[in-house]
């Protein structure tokens, strides 16, 4: 696994303010290509669920469990977790059951995570699982066990299997996904810059793609 001395974080782009001018045929034709286009990669990208996603576009191929080198084992190292979608980094706040959430990478202690890996003696073809601990307040990565949208946290560091995560890589060179072992949901976000983080069901988006870096 090729890892990479802090994150190059992509400025904003600015928009055009400027509307190009097309008749209304070819307006409802872009649309209904765009919908087919849709529909056809996988829906929305809350998948099979039907869950409002906030980043709907479906730009990734989903790792297939169990093929080949799918799930790669992790250095004992502290990483900075950096979201594909939003170039910005996975952030403790501090307290105990506090919200994670996404911001600028500074490097902080509140931004670097180390893995621990639970299943060292896995069946082959199964998934690499951790404990995700943050190097500042000591806890670790969690969900309430409640439905897609819902937040991820930080708590102890338990066995239990909502605080363990499964890492699957992906078709977009140097990212992973991340699957809670209980609720199936990826590590995502409730979207947007500075967003809290949030999980919704594996879709491939780049919301759910995570760089790391030492």
């Amino acid at each position: 696994m090729k890892i990479t001395n802090r994150p190059a974080i992509a400025p904003s782009r600015r928009r055009s303010l400027r509307r190009p001018s097309v008749d209304l045929g070819l307006a409802a034709g872009m649309a209904l290509c765009a919908l087919i286009t849709v529909l056809t990669i996988g829906g929305t990208a809350a998948g099979a669920s039907g869950a409002n996603h906030p980043v709907a576009n479906v730009t990734a191929t989903m790792p297939r469990p169990g093929g080949p080198a799918t799930s790669p084992s992790l250095p004992p190292y502290y990483h900075y977790l950096v979201n594909r979608q939003y170039h910005q980094c996975m952030y403790a706040p501090g307290p105990l059951n506090g919200a994670l959430q996404l911001a600028t990478c500074t490097y902080s202690l509140k931004e670097q995570w180390s893995f621990q890996q639970m299943n060292i003696y896995s069946e082959p073809g199964k998934p690499n699982i951790y404990r995700i601990r943050n190097r500042d307040t000591g806890l670790c990565v969690f969900v309430n066990n409640t439905g897609p949208g819902g937040r991820i946290r930080e708590g102890y560091c338990t066995t239990a299997a909502n605080v363990q995560w499964e890492l699957w890589s992906s078709s977009v060179a140097g990212s992973y996904l991340f699957v809670n072992v209980s609720t199936r949901l990826a590590l995502d976000t409730a979207g947007g810059q500075f967003s809290q983080l949030a999980q919704w069901p594996p879709a491939g988006n780049f919301a759910q793609l995570w760089y790391l870096y030492l």
